[in-house]
């Protein structure tokens, strides 16, 4: 059975078939550039018809201050949340996750300790829209965080992006 692999066409059975597919890159990956990523889900955006229609099957969730795997000590973004929840309740019960909360545990060398979080959640929003910090109370409290509908700044793409490869669609 062949995968979908790479190429941003090779999904249209899956959504087709109404399945759903979560996508998460770190943004602070030093292996594999997230603008692969962002760049894959932009061109299905411009394929099946803008993001309100993609995001009916797919999402993708940016990782701030993390890196290669989560993992091995490296990066300071809370980099561990629950994926298979998160693609349950859509699948099951029809929850699409807008925002999925994430956790910085104590890195070793062989990935995180969940027995000993360090106290840093955030939520990890839906692409585009980016986590907001409201101002005011702990800034490693995920409840004083935010993902605001229509904040649509990682569309924007400045010089330095456009040298890394971010390809506007």
């Amino acid at each position: 059975r062949q995968g979908i692999g790479h190429f941003p066409e090779n999904l249209s059975r899956l959504i087709d078939q109404d399945r759903k597919f979560l996508i998460w890159h770190n943004l602070s990956d030093e292996k594999l550039t997230p603008y692969m990523s962002v760049n894959y889900y932009k061109q299905l955006v411009k394929m099946y018809g803008g993001y309100d229609k993609v995001q009916e099957n797919v999402r993708l969730f940016a990782l701030p201050g993390t890196s290669h795997c989560s993992g091995g000590g490296l990066g300071a973004g809370p980099g561990s949340f629950d994926a298979l929840t998160a693609i349950e309740n859509w699948v099951e019960k029809g929850e699409a996750p807008n925002a999925l909360k994430a956790t910085l545990y104590q890195p070793t060398a062989w990935g995180v300790d969940f027995a000993k979080p360090l106290g840093r959640t955030m939520p990890l929003c839906k692409f585009p829209e980016m986590a907001k910090y409201s101002g005011a109370g702990d800034v490693n409290d995920g409840a004083n965080w935010s993902c605001p509908q229509g904040d649509t700044r990682m569309l924007e793409v400045g010089e330095s992006g456009r040298r890394a490869g971010v390809v506007d669609y």
